[in-house]
């Protein structure tokens, strides 16, 4: 028992001390809520001082920063995806198509190219086999275009013309 009075030197407390207070922080509520996790997102320490500080854990790229991961899978789903067509005036006996499985991107670019009179139409589908009309270009002769839609919530899109013996070009391009 120490007194007033009485002379102590603090070095002789301190290694006592700091791991009596290191226990402490390790059986208190705040550790045993990040006891799981502090291994992986933060670690707890404290310094030759007695001081508790949180340290953010590794991995760490060579500017201190956290390194962090994604999936390819997650990635992907928000690269554009493109569908991509064309027949020659020669082989257009029935008409031309194309179509595109877009998922749950709802930016859509239609591209088109009618070599002489006809109409494009953009259908949309649920299924991929029952189509829904849901435009309609006409063209009065050669032509070309580029039409945007935004917020298609149907997963397949189709671009079709029943216009024959010319070329056809079309391009379904679909993003987030």
């Amino acid at each position: 028992m120490i007194k007033d009075g009485d002379p102590i030197s603090i070095y002789q407390l301190y290694d006592t001390a700091k791991s009596q207070i290191t226990q402490a922080i390790n059986d208190s509520l705040l550790t045993s809520y990040t006891k799981d996790s502090r291994d992986v997102l933060s670690k707890l320490t404290v310094d030759p001082y007695g001081r508790l500080g949180i340290k953010i854990a590794e991995p760490l790229d060579p500017y201190g920063r956290v390194k962090t991961s994604y999936s390819d899978e997650l990635y992907n789903e928000f690269q554009p995806i493109s569908a991509y067509g064309s027949i020659v005036a020669a082989n257009n006996t029935s008409g031309f198509s194309v179509t595109l499985f877009k998922g749950g991107r709802p930016n859509v670019n239609v591209y088109y190219y009618l070599g002489g009179a006809g109409n494009v139409y953009v259908e949309v589908s649920r299924d991929g086999s029952t189509w829904r009309p849901f435009d309609t270009i006409t063209l009065s002769g050669a032509g070309s275009g580029l039409k945007s839609y935004g917020s298609i919530a149907y997963p397949y899109v189709r671009v079709r013309t029943d216009a024959v013996n010319i070329d056809v070009e079309f391009e379904i391009v679909a993003s987030r």
